[in-house]
């Protein structure tokens, strides 16, 4: 298949999830970029950072038709952004960074536990042992009965729109370790802290598949959301000439939330919705 302009293609060709067979039944993210590049169809073209095709795919699905029109906008800039490898190890290092500083921190703090939020802030990979000992990694809090199943329809949805499922799985993928190095163990206990708060915060929302932007947990993932297309944006100017790395600054318009200001309007009858065990 003969090359495109890319972002011409970008630009008026309308993304959709899943995989696709053919490009003429529509395209992801990742398929659009093989198309762009010449490449035989693929959602992991050769071209591509192999951090940056992992993250992708998730978060492409969750996004809605006018997110996605922002991600189609980005593509151009995926072709050729495979690294070295120290390039890709300086990818999967900004991916924890925004883990560990940005995700988990959201999470609690929408949760109302600030002080845990506060505490990974501070120590990092450092404090998720212990904050896995406060709260309940399960997820299930006594708050009132609720629909299991559509609780955790609406969180696994919010955290692939928030990017945290992406982040994780990219790092995952990517990894060469077998599964056996610390670095890995943090990874599964952040995710884990992740959807635990997240958990909560549908539980203490009356009706958490609501639209976005009508309960707390949809109003998180969507400020996370933001911060996950400034991540984008980083992991893209790794590999960037200095004219890209200029224009990546230029556009880093959104703040990294931080504990203090998650909360979110929370402040309802469910407000403590992540207890200490006992």
């Amino acid at each position: 298949m003969a090359a495109k302009q890319p972002r011409e293609l970008a630009e008026i060709v309308q993304l959709q999830p899943g995989r696709h067979r053919t490009p003429e039944d529509g395209v992801c993210a990742m398929e659009l970029v093989a198309w762009m590049a010449g490449e035989k169809h693929s959602d992991h073209p050769v071209t591509a950072s192999p951090v940056i095709a992992s993250f992708i795919p998730q978060f492409n699905d969750a996004l809605s038709a006018e997110h996605r029109h922002r991600l189609a906008a980005m593509t151009p800039r995926m072709i050729d952004s495979r690294g070295m490898r120290e390039q890709e190890f300086e990818r999967g290092r900004l991916l924890w960074n925004w883990m560990i500083e940005s995700a988990v921190p959201t999470w609690l703090g929408a949760a109302q536990r600030q002080d845990l939020a506060a505490l990974v802030c501070r120590h990092r990979g450092d404090a998720l042992e212990t904050v896995m000992g406060v709260i309940d990694v399960y997820g299930h809090a006594p708050v009132r009965p609720v629909d299991d199943h559509r609780t955790a329809v609406a969180v696994s949805a919010a955290l692939a729109v928030s990017g945290t499922s992406s982040a994780y799985r990219a790092r995952m993928d990517v990894s060469d370790d077998g599964g056996v190095s610390r670095a890995r163990r943090r990874w599964e206990a952040a995710r884990t802290v992740a959807r635990a708060a997240a958990w909560h915060v549908a539980e203490a929302d009356c009706q958490p598949e609501h639209e976005a932007g009508t309960s707390r947990l949809w109003r998180t993932a969507e400020c996370l959301r933001e911060s996950a297309f400034v991540l984008l944006d980083r992991l893209l100017a790794v590999t960037e000439t200095r004219a890209g790395e200029e224009h990546a600054a230029s556009v880093e318009v959104f703040q990294i939330p931080q504990p203090s200001s998650v909360a979110i309007d929370a402040r309802d009858d469910a407000a403590a919705v992540l207890t200490p065990a006992s």
